[in-house]
């Protein structure tokens, strides 16, 4: 509860949130609800692994495996995109 109410006063501090940001939000949320109030270990690093899984995975799928107009989607070089896919196995995708 005290992360939704967090939550809830830096949205109104800023304005609102983009959709990507609110499904975030909500999922945290419902994640430290899991945790039932146990400390979350090495949250960052989970949640930044879970999302760049997924981002480089949908962006590569929907460029057609195409690593060069992927990276330019991301705003990457491809040198750092093969390195997170090596660091995700999206290499056999």
């Amino acid at each position: 509860m005290l992360l939704k109410n967090k939550s809830n006063n830096a949205r109104a501090a800023r304005g609102s949130n983009t959709p990507i940001q609110d499904c975030i939000e909500k999922e945290l949320s419902r994640y430290f609800d899991l945790l039932d109030g146990q400390p979350p270990n090495e949250l960052y690093r989970m949640v930044m692994s879970q999302v760049e899984h997924s981002l480089f995975k949908y962006v590569l799928e929907e460029c057609g495996n195409n690593q060069s107009r992927a990276a330019e989607y991301l705003g990457i070089s491809r040198g750092t995109l093969r390195n997170k896919m090596n660091e995700h196995g999206l290499n056999n995708q």
